[in-house]
C-alpha cells in the first residue's frame, strides 16, 4: 500500500513539474533585455516582444494629473514568427523615433485580452530612461505649476522622476524644508516618483518644489519643477445624483427622448457621473449616447457648491429602451450613489392624461391688484391640448391681452392674471385633453376689494308715463360681502335736484313710500358670492334720481359725488310715448268730417325742452302763416296747458269746416336754444249718414243651449257708432267687430235669449237700424247624459273615499310623529336633551339645521346603488350643491316606502346626528337634505358619493391582483410587488394617491383559501318572504346562565341577507380600469377607519355596527365611515323581537352587546379588531367555519379568538388581540390605534391624509351653531354598561312583590323587578351581571340562571316580555332609579349597592348620603310604590316591617347613593 502511495506522489509532482515547464515557457520575452534601458534625447530606440500568442503594449503614461499620457509617435508592428523552434511565434516590434523625456518611462508587453500587468506570467516590462542634458525631470514643459489631487487618508503621487539614472532628486516641503523620506508618510522611487501615504487636510497641502541635481562629471545642471499639492477631503459619500426627465414624457416608439442627470456636491470633491440603460446593447455612442460631463458652480441651499451634470440622449426609441435608467455617482474616494427613473415607451393606441393635485391651490383669496399664477403639472400622452376658460369651457381665455398670461411648458400649465379686480373672481377651468380622453380642474379666485357700484335703468334717457312702471337697479361687486343702502332725491324740470338724500327702508318689499311716491318694489338679490343685485320697480310719479351705496370693510362706494352709481328717473305726463320728448296728435286717427268736433295738439317734456311752442298753417292754397291768438284758421280755438313735466298748446274746432284743410306744423325748443318741428297734414271730408248693408236673417230659429250668432254691417262718414238692442235694453256683452261687421255671439242659448234684437247705427249725420226676432227650442234630455252624471258622481265618491283614506293614514303619521316626538322634527327640544343619556337615544331633541335644506327640484335622482330592508340609496345629481361645480354627483338615502315609520325615525336620526356632528374625511358627510314632506314620509338624505362602493366587496373583487408584501416571517417588504405597481401606474397613467410601507411593519401567515366563500352570517330576527327562513335571532342562556343572542339554525342557502337598517352600498366603477390592490393599502384603510372612529368617538357618537360592509371606498384611496349611530335606533324598537324582519350582525359584536345589549365605544373598538380582520383576510367572513349560536358565546367567554388572518403583520394581529379584550376597560381607544397604525405608514403619507382633513376642520369651525355633542358625556363602557368592569358581586334580579302579582294577575308576566340570583363562579367575567327575569310567583325561576322554567317542559325559554322595561316602558326603571326596603326573603348575602344597575342605563355619579336634600320621611303603612301598575322593590336593602313605608329621598344631580 505504502509503495503504490508513494507512485502517486511521484506521478504528480511530474506532472506539475511538466505543467510549470509549459506555462513558464509562455512568458513573453523583451529585446534587449533587462530592468532599464537608456538612451538619449533624439535619438531612436526599438523593443521587441516575443510571445506564443498575439499581446498588447503600454507605453509610459504620465501622472493622470498632466494633459500628456504618452507618446502618441510610436509605431508598433506585428509579425509571425516562421517555424519557431521554442514556440514563440509572434513578435511585437515598438519603434520610437526621436525620443524625448517624454517618453520616459515604463513599456510593457503583455497578452492581449489581459490587463492583470503586474502578473509576471502574463506581461514583461522595461523601464526607459532618455537623457537630456538640460531636462532632468520628466515633465510637460518649462511654464506652470503640476496640479496633483490627493485624497485624505490615501496614498498619492508627486510624479517628480529623473530623465536619467544619473541625476539626484530632492523635495522640498511648502514651508521650504526638504521631505525626510525615512519615516513612513514619504518614500521616493525613480520610476515613479515621491509617493505620500495618508496626507493631511492641514500640513501636507500646499507647494512642493522638485530639484533635480546631475551626478555625472561633465555635466553639473540643476532644475527645478513646481509641483501644487491639493489634498481632499474625506466623504461621507457620494452626493445624491438627481435625473431630470421632464423631457422624457410621453414617449412613444420611435420618439427621442433626453435624461439630464446632476448632482451638487463641496468643493474640493471630485465626482464622476455614469449612465445604466436598459438596453441589451448600453450606451453604444451612436442611437444612445452619452454628453460631455461638465461641471459649474452655483449655490445650493445658500452654500457654494459645484454642479455636476450629464445628458443622456436616445433616438428612435424601441421597446427595449423601456426600462429604469440609473445615474451613477462615484466620487474621488470610489463611493457611490444611484438614482433611477423608469420611462415607459407607449404604443401609438395608448392615451391617458392625469393632473397632478399635490401641492395644488385650488382656492386662491387675494387682495385687488396684485398678480396671481397657478402652476398645474400633468402627465399626458399624446401631446395634449391645454385649455384655461373662465365660468365655463366655452369661455375660453386667450393669450392675446396683457391681462392673461398662458405658459404651457413641458409637463406643466401656468395661468397667470395681473392686477386683479373683482371682475376677476369667479371659477377657472384647466381642461387637459388628448385626441382620447381628458381631465379636468377647477380654480376659485377671490378677490377682495372695496364694492364697485354700477347703477342702471331699463328706460335710459327715455321719459316714463306717469303712472307707468318703472325698473332701476345697481350691481354690487364686494368681497368681504357690502351692507347697500338706497337713496333718492326729487328733480324737478328745468331746475337743480334737491341737495338732500333721502334713504329707503330695504327691510320691505313692498310698501307706498312716503318719501319718493314711487310706490317702489325693492328687491336685493344675490347672484353669486360677490355680486348683488338691487332692482328698484316703482310707479313713476316722481321724477329723480336713485343712488345705491354699499361698504364693507375694505371701504365705500357709492357717494353723492359718485355720478356711475346714480341713475335718474324722467316722468312723462304727455298723452303719447314720444323718444325725443315732443308730441303731435290728432283727435282722430282718420281725417275729420266736416261738422266734427277736432283738435290739435302739441306738448314737449320740459326736461329737453323751453316752454314755447309755435304754430305754422299751410292752407289748401298754398300759403304759410303763423298761427297766433288772433291770427288763427277758421273756427279754431288756441289754448294751453302747463303740467308738473310738460307744457303743451291745442287748437280746437268745435265743428270743423273744410276751409281748415292744411298742413300744421308745431314748432319747439329745446333747452340749447335749438328747435324741433312736426308737421301733420288734415283734409276735411264731407259727411255721409250710416247705411246698413248686411245682415242676418229677420227671423231665426235655434235649439236650446246652442250658439246664437248675430252681424250687421254698415257704412257712413263720421263712422257710425253701433248698439245691441233687445227688448228695449242695450247689450253689451257679447258685442264685437268681425269681418261680417258688428256681431253678437252668445256660446249657450236659452230659453231667456229669445225675443227682439235691433242693430243700430249713428253719427253727426243720421241713424239706421234693422230689427231680428229669435226663437228658441227646448230640446230633449238624452240618456247618454243621465249616465255620464251616475259616472262623474261614481268617481267623485271614489275620490272622496281615497280622500278620506289618506285623511286617516296621514292621521295616524302624525300620531306616530307625536308618539315619538317626531312632530317636532324642526325645533326639536334642546332644554330637555340629558347630557348623561347617549345622544343616539335623543336625536328627537335635537334641533334642525333649515341651512342644510336644499330643493328638492334642483335633485335628479339616478339608478340605485344599494338597498335594505328599510331604505334604499341612490345615485343622483345635485344642481349647484357645492357652489362651485354646477352638478355634483352625490348619493341619496330614502326610506323604501312612506310608511315604513321606523325606517323613517331611524333615517331622521341618522340626518340629525350627521349635521351636529360635523365633519370628518373619513366619515360619510352630510351635504343636504329634503325634509319638506318629513310629515308625509318622504325624507331625501343627500351624502358624498363614494364611487367604489363598500370595501368588502372591494376587496373580493380584487382578490386575485391582490399583491402580498409579507414576507414568510410576517414582516412587510416594500419592495415586494415594486416593479409591478410601477409598471401599473405607468400603463395606467394615473393612480390613486397611494400609501408607501414604513420599514418597520410585520405580518404574519394565515392558512386560508382566497376562493374561500364570503358570505356574511347574520342573526336574523324573522323568517324571510316565500316560506325560506333566515336564521332566527332568539335569547338563550349559555352554561352559566347568562342571556345571550342566539340563532337558530337557517333552513336557506346562500347569501345572508344585511341588516335591514343598513343599504349595502355597491360600486360603480365598472367602466374604470382595474387597480392593483396591495397591503400599503390595507394600512392604508385602517389607519383612516381608525381616524373615523375616533372623530365619532370624540363627538360622543357611537356606530353599534362596525363593518367593512359600512366602511365605503372613494376617490384618492379615500374610505369612509357610514351608517353610524343607526342600529341602536332599530335594537330599540320593535323590530328588535324575533317578529322583526331584521338580522343582527353578531360576528362582529362585542361579548357585552351579544350578552347585555350595552353599546359603547369600548363594543365599537372589537368591532373595529374584526374590521382589521376582514380587511387583511381580504373580505372573509369573521369566524369562518363557525355558527353564530351558543357554543359561538360559549368559546368567545372561554377566551376564544380568531387566528392571523394570512396577509396580516404582526403589529396588525396584536391590534386585532388587543381590540377583542374580555374586559372592555382595558381595550385601545380609537386615538391610541389610530397613532398606532399611523407608525406603520411612512410619515409623509400620515402627514399626507391629516393634512386632507384641514378642509373639514376649517369648515367645522366656520359653523356658527349651538354644538349639543359637546354637552354629552363620553359613550364610554363605564357611563353607559353597568359600571366598571369587571363587576364582582353584583347579582340582581328585578322582582315584582308578592302584593304586585295578585292584584295584577292578567299583567305579572309583562313586568320586570329586581332580585338577587346566584351566579356560578365561572360565569362572565364581572361576576355581578344584571339580567331582567320574569317574576310571576306561579312559575319558578332558576336562581341559577335567571331563566324561568315552563312547567310543561324541561325546556328552558325566555320570558316573552324580557324587552318591556327597555322598549315599551316609558316609566320603567332605568327612567325612574329608587331605594326602598325589600321583602326579607328576597334578600341575599355578598356586597348590598344601593340602588339598582342595568348595561343599558348610566349610573349617576356617586355621592354621600350627607349630600341627600331631603331626610327620610316618617313611616306609615301604605302600599308599595308603583311605576304605571307595575311594582318593584328594591332586594338588596334592609327589610322592613310590614308597618313601615318605603323611604325614598331625591339625590342631588342624580346620583347613586352610597
Amino acid at each position: 500500500m505504502l509503495q503504490i502511495r508513494h507512485s502517486i506522489v511521484v506521478v504528480a509532482v511530474a506532472f506539475i513539474g511538466l505543467a510549470v515547464t509549459e506555462f513558464t515557457g509562455s512568458i513573453p520575452r523583451l529585446f534587449p533585455s533587462g530592468e532599464e534601458q537608456i538612451y538619449r534625447t533624439g535619438a531612436s530606440f526599438r523593443l521587441t516582444c516575443e510571445a506564443t500568442k498575439s499581446v498588447e503594449w503600454k507605453q509610459p503614461i504620465l501622472s493622470h494629473h498632466l494633459e500628456s499620457s504618452h507618446n502618441d509617435e510610436a509605431i508598433i508592428t506585428e509579425e509571425t514568427i516562421p517555424s519557431p523552434v521554442d514556440g514563440y511565434a509572434y513578435r511585437s516590434i515598438l519603434e520610437v523615433n526621436a525620443a524625448t523625456i517624454l517618453d520616459t518611462g515604463y513599456y510593457i508587453c503583455h497578452y492581449a485580452g489581459n490587463d492583470d500587468i503586474e502578473n509576471p506570467n502574463v506581461a514583461v516590462k522595461t523601464y526607459v530612461y532618455v537623457e537630456d542634458e538640460s531636462r532632468l525631470i520628466v515633465s510637460v514643459g518649462d511654464e506652470g505649476i503640476v496640479t496633483v489631487v490627493a485624497h485624505q487618508s490615501s496614498r498619492e503621487v508627486i510624479p517628480c522622476k529623473p530623465t536619467s539614472p544619473n541625476v539626484e532628486l530632492t523635495l522640498f516641503d511648502p514651508n521650504g524644508m526638504v521631505v525626510e523620506l525615512d519615516n513612513s508618510q514619504w518614500s521616493y522611487d525613480p520610476h515613479v516618483g515621491f509617493t505620500i501615504n495618508n496626507p493631511s487636510l492641514v500640513h501636507d497641502h500646499g507647494y512642493y518644489e522638485c530639484l533635480a541635481r546631475s551626478t555625472h562629471q561633465y555635466n553639473h545642471k540643476n532644475q527645478t519643477v513646481s509641483f501644487f499639492l491639493i489634498v481632499q477631503p474625506a466623504t461621507a459619500g457620494a452626493p445624491k445624483p438627481h435625473i431630470n426627465d421632464a423631457f422624457a414624457s410621453k414617449i412613444a416608439l420611435r420618439d427621442s427622448f433626453q435624461l439630464n442627470c446632476s448632482a451638487s456636491y463641496d468643493p474640493g470633491v471630485t465626482i464622476d457621473l455614469k449612465w445604466i440603460v436598459p438596453h441589451p446593447d448600453g450606451i453604444d455612442g451612436r442611437r444612445v449616447r452619452t454628453g460631455k460631463l461638465s461641471v459649474n458652480k452655483g449655490w445650493v441651499g445658500g452654500m457654494e457648491q459645484q454642479i455636476a451634470h450629464q445628458v443622456l440622449d436616445v433616438t428612435n426609441a424601441t421597446e427595449e429602451d423601456e426600462g429604469y435608467y440609473k445615474c451613477k455617482t462615484i466620487d474621488h474616494t470610489q463611493k457611490f450613489e444611484l438614482t433611477s427613473v423608469f420611462i415607459k415607451i407607449h404604443g401609438e393606441d395608448v392615451s391617458y392624461v392625469n393632473i397632478s393635485d399635490i401641492g395644488l391651490q385650488s382656492y386662491l383669496e387675494q387682495p385687488a391688484n396684485e398678480t396671481i399664477k397657478w402652476v398645474v403639472f400633468y402627465e399626458a400622452y399624446p401631446k395634449p391640448q391645454i385649455i384655461w376658460s373662465k365660468g365655463s369651457r366655452e369661455n375660453v381665455i386667450r393669450n392675446t391681452t396683457s391681462k392673461y398670461v398662458i405658459k404651457d411648458e413641458l409637463r406643466r400649465t401656468v395661468l397667470e392674471i395681473k392686477e386683479i379686480g373683482l371682475a376677476d373672481s369667479g371659477q377657472y377651468l384647466l381642461t387637459v385633453h388628448t385626441n382620447k380622453v381628458q381631465d379636468t380642474r377647477s380654480f376659485t379666485l377671490r378677490v377682495t376689494d372695496k364694492p364697485i357700484v354700477k347703477a342702471h335703468t331699463d328706460s335710459h334717457s327715455k321719459a316714463v308715463h306717469f303712472n307707468e312702471r318703472f325698473n332701476v337697479g345697481c350691481q354690487i361687486l364686494a368681497y368681504p360681502e357690502s351692507d347697500v343702502k338706497l337713496f333718492f332725491r326729487e328733480c324737478l324740470p328745468q331746475n337743480p335736484c334737491a341737495t338732500t338724500w333721502s334713504q329707503l327702508p330695504l327691510n320691505q318689499t313692498f310698501w307706498p313710500d312716503k318719501t319718493s311716491g314711487n310706490e317702489e318694489k325693492i328687491k336685493i338679490s344675490r347672484v353669486d358670492f360677490q355680486t348683488k343685485k338691487l332692482i328698484v320697480s316703482g310707479q313713476a310719479k316722481v321724477a329723480g334720481q336713485y343712488r345705491c351705496e354699499a361698504c364693507n370693510t375694505l371701504g365705500c362706494t357709492g357717494g353723492p359725488q359718485d355720478k356711475i352709481s346714480a341713475v335718474q328717473i324722467f316722468v312723462s305726463d304727455l298723452s303719447s310715448d314720444s323718444v325725443n320728448g315732443t308730441e303731435l296728435i290728432k283727435s282722430h286717427q282718420l281725417n275729420p268730417v266736416a261738422g266734427e268736433n277736432f283738435n290739435l295738439t302739441c306738448g314737449a317734456l320740459l326736461h329737453k325742452f323751453k316752454r314755447e311752442i309755435s304754430w305754422w298753417w299751410t292752407d289748401s292754397n298754398g300759403q304759410t302763416f303763423r298761427i297766433t291768438s288772433n291770427n288763427k284758421p277758421p273756427g279754431a280755438v288756441l289754448s294751453n296747458n302747463l303740467k308738473r313735466y310738460s307744457y303743451s298748446e291745442v287748437l280746437e274746432w268745435p265743428r270743423i269746416s273744410k276751409d281748415a284743410t292744411g298742413t300744421y306744423i308745431c314748432q319747439t325748443t329745446y333747452l340749447d336754444n335749438n328747435s324741433f318741428n312736426t308737421s301733420v297734414t288734415i283734409e276735411i271730408l264731407s259727411g255721409r249718414p250710416p247705411v246698413i248693408r248686411n245682415t242676418s236673417n229677420s227671423d231665426i230659429s235655434i235649439e236650446q243651449f246652442t250658439e246664437l250668432s248675430l252681424f250687421c254691417n254698415a257704412d257712413g262718414l263720421p263712422t257710425p257708432k253701433a248698439e245691441w238692442i233687445k227688448d228695449g235694453t242695450v247689450i253689451t256683452e257679447g258685442v264685437a267687430y268681425t269681418a261680417a261687421g258688428w256681431s253678437l255671439y252668445i256660446r249657450y242659448a236659452n230659453i231667456s235669449h229669445a225675443g227682439w234684437y235691433t242693430c243700430r247705427f249713428s253719427n253727426i249725420n243720421g241713424t239706421e237700424e234693422r230689427t231680428m226676432f229669435v226663437d228658441i227650442r227646448e230640446k230633449p234630455v238624452h240618456a247618454g247624459i243621465i249616465v255620464a252624471i251616475v259616472i262623474v258622481v261614481a268617481i267623485v265618491l271614489v275620490l272622496i273615499i281615497i280622500l278620506a283614506k289618506k285623511v286617516h293614514q296621514d292621521k295616524k303619521r302624525k300620531e306616530f310623529f307625536r308618539a315619538n316626538q317626531l312632530d317636532i322634527f324642526d325645533k326639536g327640544n334642546p332644554e330637555s336633551i340629558n347630557p348623561d343619556l347617549p345622544i343616539d337615544e335623543q336625536t328627537e331633541l335635537l334641533p334642525y339645521d333649515k341651512r342644510w335644506e336644499f330643493p328638492r327640484d334642483r335633485l335628479k335622482l339616478g339608478k340605485q346603488l344599494g338597498a335594505g330592508a328599510f331604505g334604499r340609496v341612490v345615485k343622483a345629481e345635485a344642481e349647484g350643491i357645492d357652489g362651485c361645480e354646477p352638478m355634483t354627483t352625490v348619493a341619496v338615502k330614502m326610506v323604501r316606502s312612506h310608511g315604513n315609520m321606523i325606517g323613517l325615525k331611524a333615517l331622521m336620526s341618522e340626518l340629525k346626528i350627521m349635521i351636529h356632528m360635523g365633519s370628518h374625511l373619513n366619515v360619510v358627510n352630510v351635504l343636504g337634505a329634503c325634509t319638506k314632506n318629513v310629515t308625509k314620509g318622504e325624507l331625501l338624505v343627500i351624502v358624498e358619493y363614494c364611487r367604489y362602493g363598500n370595501i368588502q366587496n372591494y376587496l373580493i373583487r380584487n382578490r386575485a391582483s391582490f399583491i402580498n408584501q409579507v414576507d414568510s416571517r410576517g414582516y412587510i417588504n416594500p419592495s415586494i410587488g415594486e416593479d409591478q405597481l410601477a409598471e401599473a401606474d405607468a400603463q395606467r397613467g394615473y393612480q390613486a394617491p397611494r400609501s408607501p410601507l414604513g420599514s418597520h411593519s410585520t405580518s404574519k401567515n394565515y392558512s386560508g383559501s382566497p376562493s374561500e366563500n364570503t358570505d356574511i352570517t347574520f342573526l336574523s330576527m324573522s323568517p324571510t318572504a316565500g316560506g325560506a327562513r333566515q336564521s332566527e335571532l332568539v335569547e338563550g342562556v349559555d352554561s352559566n346562565g347568562h342571556t345571550i343572542l342566539t340563532s337558530a339554525p337557517s333552513s336557506s342557502s346562500g347569501n345572508q341577507p344585511y341588516p335591514p337598517w343598513r343599504s349595502n352600498y355597491r360600486g360603480d366603477y365598472r367602466d374604470l380600469p382595474e387597480q392593483p390592490l396591495s397591503t400599503r393599502d390595507l394600512l392604508c384603510w385602517s389607519f383612516q377607519i381608525a381616524r373615523g372612529m375616533d372623530y365619532l368617538a370624540r363627538r360622543r357618537i357611537l356606530h353599534g355596527d362596525l363593518a367593512a360592509r359600512n366602511v365605503l371606498l372613494a376617490d384618492n384611496n379615500i374610505v369612509k365611515i357610514a351608517d353610524f349611530g343607526l342600529a341602536r335606533e332599530v335594537y330599540r324598537s320593535g323590530n328588535y323581537k324575533k317578529k322583526g324582519e331584521g338580522p343582527l350582525p353578531v360576528k362582529w359584536m362585542a361579548i357585552e352587546s351579544i350578552v347585555d345589549r350595552v353599546f359603547s365605544t369600548q363594543s365599537d373598538v372589537w368591532s373595529f379588531g374584526i374590521v382589521l380582520w376582514e380587511l387583511f383576510s381580504l373580505g372573509k367572513t369573521p369566524y369562518p367555519g363557525m355558527e353564530a349560536d351558543e357554543q359561538f358565546f360559549i368559546r368567545l367567554r372561554q377566551g376564544y379568538r380568531m387566528d392571523k388572518p394570512k396577509y396580516a403583520p404582526n403589529k396588525i394581529y396584536q391590534f386585532m388581540k388587543d381590540c377583542w379584550l374580555h374586559d372592555p376597560t382595558e381595550r385601545p381607544d380609537f386615538t391610541t390605534l389610530s397613532d398606532a397604525l399611523g407608525e406603520q405608514l411612512d410619515a409623509s403619507v400620515r402627514r399626507h391624509y391629516i393634512d386632507l382633513n384641514d378642509a373639514y376642520i376649517e369648515s367645522n369651525n366656520a359653523k356658527e351653531s349651538t354644538d349639543y355633542l359637546s354637552m354629552m358625556n363620553p359613550v364610554n363602557y363605564v357611563n353607559v354598561g353597568s359600571g366598571p368592569s369587571p363587576m364582582p358581586g353584583r347579582q340582581y334580579a328585578n322582582l315584582p312583590s308578592t302584593s304586585a302579582i295578585e292584584e295584577n294577575n292578567d299583567q305579572t308576566s309583562h313586568y320586570l323587578a329586581m332580585g338577587s340570583v346566584g351566579l356560578p363562579s365561572d360565569s362572565l367575567p364581572g361576576d355581578g351581571y344584571l339580567f331582567m327575569t320574569n317574576a310571576d310567583s306561579r312559575t319558578p325561576i332558576s336562581r341559577d340562571s335567571g331563566i324561568r322554567m315552563d312547567s310543561t317542559s324541561s325546556e328552558l325559554k325566555f320570558s316573552n316580555k324580557l324587552r318591556m322595561v327597555d322598549e315599551e316602558l316609558p316609566n320603567s326603571l332605568e327612567m325612574h332609579p329608587m331605594l326602598g326596603p325589600a321583602s326579607p326573603n328576597q334578600v341575599e348575602t355578598g356586597p348590598k349597592i344601593n340602588g339598582f344597575s342595568n348595561p343599558n342605563y348610566q349610573n349617576p355619579p356617586v355621592i354621600k348620603c350627607s349630600d341627600l336634600d331631603d331626610v327620610p320621611l316618617a313611616t306609615k303603612k301604605t302600599n308599595s310604590p308603583a311605576i304605571g301598575k307595575q311594582l318593584y322593590v328594591n332586594v338588596n336593602q334592609s327589610p322592613a316591617s310590614e308597618d313601615e313605608e318605603p323611604h325614598y329621598v331625591n339625590p342631588k344631580n342624580n346620583a347613586r347613593i352610597v
